[in-house]
C-alpha cells in the first residue's frame, strides 16, 4: 500500500503531483494563505510538475495572486477600493460613487450588432476584463454618454431661458449690447445664430 501511494504521490514542499484514477495528472499547491488549492489535471506528470514549478515560482517572488479575486464582480471590488482609501477627500469618494452608479453597476446599451443587448460591467469577474471586454464597455460608454448629452441639448433648446442666457454671454464677448433681463432684439438672436449655429455652452 505504501509503495502504491508514493508511486502515485509526487510530495514538494509547497505543493505535490499526483496521477487520477482517469490517468490524468493532478497539479495542488497550499499557498500563502494557507489554502489548499488545484492547478488543473493535465494529460502528463511533466505537464503538471511543469504548473507546479510556475506557481511554486511565482510564490517566490512575491508574484503570487489569489485566482478567486478573479471571481470577484468587478463593482464589489471597485465599491471596496472606494471605501479603503483613506486619502479620498469626500468629494473624489462621492464622485467615484456616482461614477459607480451610473456606468459601472449600470446596465449600458452595446451599440450595433444583430440583437440589443447591454453591458453591466460591475456584474462581471475580475478575470473577465480582458482588453477587448473594457474596449467595448467604452465604446457603449461613449455611445450612451453622447446619447444623453444630446437629450440634455434638446432640452434645452427649447428651454428659452437657456437659450437667452447663450445669446448673451456670446453678446457679450463680442461686444454687442445686450440688456441684462428682459426681451431679446430679434437681429441680436439671429446675429447669434448665424456666428454660433446654435450651438451652445451646455
Amino acid at each position: 500500500m505504501t509503495t502504491v501511494t508514493a508511486s502515485r504521490r509526487h510530495r514538494r514542499a509547497s505543493g505535490a503531483v499526483r496521477r487520477l484514477p482517469s490517468g490524468r495528472w493532478q497539479a495542488r499547491y497550499t499557498g500563502p494563505d494557507g489554502a489548499l488549492r488545484t492547478l488543473g489535471t493535465f494529460p502528463t506528470k511533466a505537464e503538471a510538475d511543469q504548473e507546479l514549478a510556475h506557481e511554486v515560482s511565482r510564490m517566490a517572488r512575491g508574484v503570487w495572486r489569489d485566482p478567486r479575486l478573479g471571481e470577484l464582480p468587478l463593482g464589489e471590488w471597485f465599491r471596496g477600493w472606494i471605501s479603503t482609501r483613506a486619502n479620498l477627500a469626500p468629494s473624489s469618494r462621492a464622485l467615484r460613487g456616482q461614477l459607480l452608479e451610473r456606468w459601472i453597476d449600470a446596465d449600458v446599451p452595446v451599440v450595433g450588432g444583430v440583437r440589443p443587448r447591454v453591458v453591466r460591467l460591475g456584474a462581471q469577474p475580475l478575470a473577465s476584463a480582458t482588453p477587448a471586454a473594457v474596449r467595448e464597455r467604452d465604446a457603449a460608454v461613449l455611445a450612451e454618454a453622447s446619447r444623453r448629452a444630446g437629450e440634455r441639448w434638446s432640452r434645452a433648446a427649447s428651454n428659452t431661458a437657456h437659450v437667452n442666457a447663450a445669446i448673451r454671454a456670446w453678446a457679450l464677448e463680442n461686444g454687442r449690447p445686450v440688456a441684462a433681463t428682459g426681451w431679446m432684439p430679434a437681429e441680436l438672436r439671429e446675429a447669434w445664430f448665424e456666428a454660433t449655429g446654435g450651438g451652445r455652452p451646455w
